[in-house]
């Protein structure tokens, strides 16, 4: 079975409104862990499997290390509760990103190559791509005329990342536009 990491990136912007008045301090999010807690961040990267991500979601430690640093974090300063649900999704793109750099599937030079080539453009276009998915999946209606797979295909080729290695470089981008968008609406509340 292939795994479709679309339908995840998806699933995740569909579930997302666009409230808004401003909260601050998402970096809180990235610290405040043990060393026990950051040994596990580690070896979870280093071991990251993109399919069972899809399938089954973050581990159960994992999630809950995220949610308690999130809970401190809302209580320090002082987050609405979507403020705190962004930060979490926000947070665990930033698990899946770690992952695809970490497992030993993509090495130094394609995440560099990638990272040269995605542009800031192609981080909002991704934005505006996965939604539209998202919208026509919850509505059932016709895909946009881009596909999100023709979207992240290009990405891939201009990035010079092999194409065997095309749903690890995919994960990537994905993670990428979710922890921007995540971000993005973060700094919204």
């Amino acid at each position: 079975m292939k795994f479709d990491w679309t339908v995840l990136v998806a699933a995740a912007l569909a579930s997302i409104s666009t409230e808004a008045t401003a909260a601050e301090n998402l970096d809180c999010v990235d610290s405040g862990y043990s060393a026990a807690e950051q040994a596990r961040f580690d070896s979870f990267a280093a071991g990251f499997d993109l399919a069972a991500w899809g399938t089954q979601g973050p581990p159960a430690d994992i999630m809950q290390m995220v949610s308690t640093r999130v809970g401190a974090c809302a209580r320090l300063h002082g987050w609405s509760d979507d403020a705190a649900r962004y930060a979490t999704l926000f947070k665990l793109g930033r698990i899946g990103l770690a992952g695809s750099e970490h497992n030993g599937t993509l090495n130094d030079s394609h995440i560099a190559g990638l990272r040269k080539s995605i542009t800031p453009e192609d981080i909002r276009k991704g934005k505006i791509v996965f939604e539209q998915m998202a919208e026509a999946y919850s509505k059932g209606t016709a895909m946009p005329a881009e596909s999100p797979d023709m979207f992240v295909g290009r990405l891939i080729m201009r990035s010079g990342v092999p194409a065997e290695l095309a749903p690890a470089a995919g994960g990537w981008i994905g993670a990428t536009i979710l922890c921007a968008r995540f971000k993005e609406l973060f700094d919204a509340t």
